[in-house]
């Protein structure tokens, strides 16, 4: 129920003119918590009403049935309208687009969503779309619980990563937007959870073949949805909301929305552009999931108990293993380890040299101890990560910078390196420990150019890649 928009003052009496702001704000807010009683008690709109008035699609989505992620809100995705507009009571009262939050209960301070909200920073603007999308997420608790239910193994993983990154976290709940937190999610060829297509997983480094699928692998999906995400924000200097429009539509499409909107003098912010529909819902439907998971009670809605602290710990393989073996070696069977590990695309696959393995946290060092007996992790790489952080594939090897032959470690003046079959500007990134844009600038060519075999890269400072100073790379890339 929309809260009413304005005051209406009593020109008769001179006592009401006197009040003053905080009375009034007292009073308004008696009146909202009064008129919110009333609609619980008569059932002005009901669960179910929403659900089929406002998000019948997102409904589905407990019933096993995924969200199409690039399918619009409708209306919610044409332009703003005079709501948008027109500061409403609340905002115009307290200085915020939604109602003062309703009381909730009392979450413990390791609360993944305590966490999340203490790290939002994404700008809750007074947006018709805005309010349609928290209302289509906040339409089905049942839908809700099965989303929390997919995302509570993973969640906390990646909001550590974001917040070890310093990027809004906001983005953590992205992967909601993207595949409802299913890391097998596949919509009009993307994949994962963060539902990359096939060429910017090549792109950006992720490895593809008949047993291995990248893009379904948390950790490495991840960091490499990360890495895109900061190069497009570097790239619309510094906007959020510039930069997820470019994640779901490219980034040409938004310079081209931007470029047509400066030629004809208009906005050229991401409220004021021309883009296609799914794109023009794409962050609203962000947005409004944050404002759900930032004020639940609002919402008639209930978040369960899910701990910041990852329950699951990522554990680096030196050598080779069958993924049914390690199952084995963990005391799981192999339906739940690959629940945890969905980039490997069967129970017979194994893993490449080098790889993280994802396992509930309890059982890592157990596992850590037997792989070693078995003279499958190398002993510099046998432990278990305390910090529980998502890690770049290629950051897994503990070495020592090369040594020369005297002894010296080598300086970090420029080095050049010769690219590989399969190389990508975003995989040697990776490995080199530097940005994409980094590499490219020192290159003078883009984040997505297309590398040629024997092409000499300049890398921006540090020891030049040798089998020493850098994780060994498959050879056999897709």
């Amino acid at each position: 129920m929309d809260p009413v928009s304005q005051l209406s003052p009593d020109a008769t009496s001179s006592n009401r003119q006197r009040k003053t702001a905080p009375h009034v704000a007292r009073t308004a807010l008696a009146t909202f918590i009064a008129v919110q009683l009333a609609c619980g008690l008569t059932g002005c709109m009901t669960m179910e009403q929403r659900a089929s008035t406002e998000g019948a699609r997102f409904a589905t989505v407990g019933a096993g049935a995924l969200a199409d992620p690039s399918e619009s809100l409708g209306a919610a995705a044409g332009p703003a309208t005079a709501e948008s507009a027109t500061p409403s009571f609340f905002a115009r009262l307290f200085g915020s687009a939604t109602p003062p939050a309703a009381a909730r209960p009392e979450r413990p301070a390791g609360d993944v969503w305590e966490s999340l909200r203490r790290g939002f920073r994404l700008d809750d603007r007074h947006d018709t779309r805005i309010s349609r999308a928290a209302a289509q997420y906040s339409s089905s608790q049942e839908s809700w619980n099965a989303i929390e239910e997919r995302a509570r193994q993973f969640l906390p993983l990646v909001v550590k990563e974001i917040s070890k990154r310093d990027m809004p976290l906001e983005l953590a709940l992205l992967p909601v937007v993207e595949s409802t937190y299913n890391p097998t999610a596949v919509g009009g060829g993307a994949v994962g959870l963060w539902q990359i297509m096939p060429g910017t997983a090549k792109v950006l480094g992720l490895r593809r073949d008949g047993t291995y699928d990248g893009r379904r692998d948390v950790v490495a999906a991840t960091d490499a949805a990360l890495d895109y995400l900061q190069t497009l924000v570097a790239e619309f200097e510094g906007d959020w909301e510039l930069a997820l429009a470019a994640y779901n539509a490219g980034s040409g499409t938004v310079r081209r929305a931007i470029a047509s909107n400066r030629a004809k003098g208009k906005p050229t912010d991401y409220w004021s552009l021309n883009l296609p529909a799914h794109t023009e819902a794409y962050v609203p439907k962000l947005l409004g999931i944050a404002r759900v998971i930032r004020n639940p009670g609002n919402y008639g809605m209930q978040l369960s108990d899910i701990s910041a602290e990852p329950t699951v710990a990522p554990v680096a393989v030196a050598e080779e293993i069958d993924l049914s073996l390690a199952a084995r070696l963990t005391g799981m069977s192999v339906s739940d380890f690959r629940n945890l590990n969905p980039g490997f695309l069967s129970a017979n696959a194994s893993s490449r040299e080098d790889h993280v393995l994802l396992v509930p946290k309890h059982k890592a060092a157990s596992l850590v101890a037997k792989l070693k007996e078995r003279s499958t992790l190398e002993t510099a790489d046998a432990r278990v990560r305390e910090t529980v952080d998502i890690v770049p594939e290629s950051r897994i090897a503990a070495v020592e910078p090369a040594q020369s032959e005297t002894g010296k470690k080598p300086d970090n003046s420029p080095r050049t390196l010769v690219v590989d079959n399969g190389d990508t500007l975003w995989s040697i990134a990776r490995e080199a420990g530097v940005t994409p844009a980094a590499l490219a600038k020192a290159n003078g060519i883009k984040t997505d150019a297309v590398l040629r075999k024997g092409q000499r890269l300049t890398l921006p400072g540090g020891p030049a890649r040798t089998s020493q100073s850098v994780a060994p790379r498959s050879k056999n890339k897709s």
